[in-house]
Protein backbone atom coordinates (compact mmCIF):
# COMPACT_ATOMS: atom_id res chain seq x y z
CA UNK A 1 0.00 0.00 0.00
CA UNK A 2 1.38 3.32 -1.20
CA UNK A 3 1.31 6.48 1.19
CA UNK A 4 -1.29 8.69 -0.91
CA UNK A 5 -0.78 12.76 -0.04
CA UNK A 6 -3.12 15.60 -1.11
CA UNK A 7 -3.45 19.53 -0.52
CA UNK A 8 -6.42 20.65 1.33
CA UNK A 9 -8.54 21.82 -2.12
CA UNK A 10 -7.45 18.54 -3.31
CA UNK A 11 -9.40 16.00 -0.97
CA UNK A 12 -12.19 18.55 -0.77
CA UNK A 13 -12.64 18.64 -4.70
CA UNK A 14 -12.38 15.12 -4.96
CA UNK A 15 -14.40 13.94 -1.79
CA UNK A 16 -17.24 16.49 -2.56
CA UNK A 17 -16.64 18.51 0.84
CA UNK A 18 -16.06 22.03 1.53
CA UNK A 19 -12.17 22.81 2.14
CA UNK A 20 -13.34 25.09 5.09
CA UNK A 21 -14.55 21.76 6.60
CA UNK A 22 -11.05 20.19 6.26
CA UNK A 23 -9.28 22.92 7.53
CA UNK A 24 -11.90 23.42 10.76
CA UNK A 25 -11.18 19.52 11.07
CA UNK A 26 -7.38 20.46 11.59
CA UNK A 27 -7.87 23.22 13.43
CA UNK A 28 -10.14 21.22 16.40
CA UNK A 29 -7.26 18.59 15.72
CA UNK A 30 -9.66 15.97 14.33
CA UNK A 31 -7.55 14.94 11.90
CA UNK A 32 -4.12 15.30 10.95
CA UNK A 33 -2.17 17.44 8.70
CA UNK A 34 1.48 18.38 7.63
CA UNK A 35 2.32 21.47 6.14
CA UNK A 36 4.90 21.20 2.83
CA UNK A 37 6.18 25.02 2.10
CA UNK A 38 3.16 26.88 1.68
CA UNK A 39 0.72 24.13 1.17
CA UNK A 40 -1.19 22.02 4.14
CA UNK A 41 -0.92 18.38 2.80
CA UNK A 42 -3.39 15.54 4.11
CA UNK A 43 -2.74 11.66 4.58
CA UNK A 44 -6.18 10.39 2.44
CA UNK A 45 -6.35 7.24 4.24
CA UNK A 46 -6.51 8.55 7.45
CA UNK A 47 -8.81 11.31 6.36
CA UNK A 48 -11.05 9.13 4.84
CA UNK A 49 -10.78 6.46 8.14
CA UNK A 50 -12.20 9.30 10.21
CA UNK A 51 -14.94 10.40 7.50
CA UNK A 52 -16.16 6.79 7.85
CA UNK A 53 -15.92 6.32 11.24
CA UNK A 54 -17.96 9.45 12.00
CA UNK A 55 -20.56 8.23 9.45
CA UNK A 56 -20.95 4.56 10.45
CA UNK A 57 -24.08 3.57 12.40
CA UNK A 58 -23.30 3.04 15.64
CA UNK A 59 -25.25 -0.05 17.15
CA UNK A 60 -28.05 0.26 19.18
CA UNK A 61 -28.38 -0.77 22.95
CA UNK A 62 -30.74 -3.93 23.54
CA UNK A 63 -32.02 -2.09 26.77
CA UNK A 64 -32.91 1.51 26.55
CA UNK A 65 -34.50 3.26 30.16
CA UNK A 66 -37.99 3.20 28.59
CA UNK A 67 -37.58 -0.59 28.33
CA UNK A 68 -35.92 -1.25 31.63
CA UNK A 69 -38.80 0.95 33.17
CA UNK A 70 -41.55 -1.18 31.35
CA UNK A 71 -39.95 -4.32 31.99
CA UNK A 72 -40.28 -3.34 35.93
CA UNK A 73 -43.79 -1.92 35.80
CA UNK A 74 -44.76 -5.81 33.98
CA UNK A 75 -42.84 -7.68 36.41
CA UNK A 76 -44.61 -5.39 39.40
CA UNK A 77 -47.67 -6.45 37.40
CA UNK A 78 -47.40 -9.96 37.45
CA UNK A 79 -46.27 -10.06 41.02
CA UNK A 80 -49.55 -8.11 42.37
CA UNK A 81 -51.72 -10.49 40.03
CA UNK A 82 -49.72 -13.46 41.46
CA UNK A 83 -50.25 -12.23 45.09
CA UNK A 84 -53.67 -11.62 44.92
CA UNK A 85 -54.39 -15.01 43.76
CA UNK A 86 -52.64 -16.59 46.71
CA UNK A 87 -54.82 -14.27 48.42
CA UNK A 88 -57.84 -15.76 47.01
CA UNK A 89 -56.65 -19.27 47.66
CA UNK A 90 -56.12 -19.26 50.90
CA UNK A 91 -59.96 -17.45 51.47
CA UNK A 92 -61.25 -20.51 49.53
Amino acid sequence: MTLQLMSINQYAKSRGVSDKLIRRLIVQHEIAAGRVGRKWILDVEKVDNYFREITTPKPMLKHDAAFDFHASLEKMRRETMESIKRKEVKAV
